[in-house]
């Protein structure tokens, strides 16, 4: 349904407080998940490696570079480097957590396409991040904050 009506025609903007998000898309269920997948297992049980499990997004006038450093990325290296103002992106998530690849199993059922867990994590002066710098087609969840996305198709 998703890939026939809306994909790269028209955004879909379900509400959380929507009946079509159901228990699955409930916003409090995955900002708990993602905080404690992030902030604690994510690190203590897997081995992390930079460029392939966290990129450091660094922010340099409006133009957004990845900065990472070789080797494995420990937590508290990796949280020295966003209290010094860089930007966090985690890939696949769901790679590491039972409970989020259940959530994005019912996720490709219901829309009928494939998803993947990206977070990103990025400091409160930086600038905004602009979909056409991102690999990604579709953001699900904006944790916090308030802002108005224009999705539009680029080449």
């Amino acid at each position: 349904m998703l890939i026939r009506v809306n994909y790269q025609k028209t955004p879909l903007h379900i509400k959380r407080s929507s009946s079509k998000c159901g228990e699955w898309l409930n916003y409090s269920f995955v900002k708990k998940l993602l905080d404690k997948e992030i902030k604690l297992s994510y690190f203590l049980k897997e081995f992390l490696f930079f460029g392939q499990h966290v990129d450091l997004i660094e922010d340099k006038t409006l133009k957004h570079e990845i900065v990472n450093p070789p080797g494995r990325a420990f937590a508290g290296t990796v949280w020295e480097h966003y209290s010094q103002g860089k930007g966090l992106r985690f890939h696949n998530l769901q790679t590491f957590s039972r409970s989020l690849r259940f959530r994005v199993g019912l996720l490709q059922e219901y829309f009928g396409c494939n998803f993947t867990v990206t977070a990103y994590l990025l400091p409160l002066k930086s600038t905004e991040l602009s979909f056409s710098q991102l690999e990604h087609d579709l953001f699900i969840l904006q944790q916090e904050g308030s802002q108005n996305f224009q999705i539009t198709r680029y080449d």
